[in-house]
């Protein structure tokens, strides 16, 4: 399972002249910190040093530390949790 200490120093690998350590949980690093390349970049060292995969669809939902914490720990559950945070709840039958 990914920590709020991967997900910092994956940021500060992206960003160092950041200030991450300063940033609370839900700081939105999107607007004004990272542009759309370093958010990318993000995402690829998430997934190169920690196996979470990130599609393209959940990329602008993940602004903030709890943000990519919370969509690793629906990664863990399966899919369909992924899917369903992407996307709001499945349809109802």
């Amino acid at each position: 399972m990914i920590s709020e200490a991967d997900v910092r120093d994956a940021l500060q690998k992206v960003v160092p002249a950041a200030r991450v350590p300063t940033w609370s949980v839900d700081f939105v690093f999107t607007e004004g910190t990272l542009d759309s390349l370093d958010h990318a970049a993000l995402a690829l060292h998430l997934s190169e040093r920690h196996g979470l995969e990130i599609p393209d669809e959940a990329l602008p939902r993940l602004t903030s530390i709890r943000a990519i914490l919370d969509y690793a720990q629906r990664a863990s559950a399966g899919p369909r949790a992924v899917t369903s945070g992407i996307q709001g709840p499945p349809p109802s039958s």
